[in-house]
């Protein structure tokens, strides 16, 4: 979870992630008003218990990189927004933070990225 220090308009925050992400997201508003909490699983986070959490947590959006049709369905009957981007382009910086951290302490190792098609989007 992280909070903003200043709530967000959900398209705004829609707009950046789309920008961070270098990629599209799928976005739903089932909440009015702005964005101050965030519930945030990378990957794989798309299941009901786990918007169940956000919702708990008193979250107003919950981001994650995959969904099933009861994650939408759970998200629109509790009130909660939901965003989802993929599974591997939201886990891409918490990679390339290990890569790097690993790095500073072997200096014979070189970072390589990969380019990955978003499969997802096809």
């Amino acid at each position: 979870m992280a909070e903003f220090d200043e709530a967000v308009e959900f398209q705004d925050l829609v707009k950046s992630l789309e920008e961070s992400l270098d990629e599209p997201v799928k976005a739903w508003r089932f909440k009015d008003g702005k964005i101050k909490r965030v519930g945030l699983v990378c990957g794989g986070g798309g299941l009901t218990p786990d918007v169940k959490i956000a919702y708990e947590k008193n979250c107003d959006v919950y981001i994650t990189g995959e969904k099933i049709l009861y994650t939408i369905e759970y998200a629109q009957f509790i009130g909660m927004n939901l965003i989802i981007g993929s599974h591997t382009f939201t886990e891409i910086f918490g990679i390339e933070g290990l890569a790097k951290k690993i790095a500073s302490h072997f200096s014979d190792i070189e970072i390589v990225r990969l380019h990955e098609d978003h499969l997802e989007a096809l």
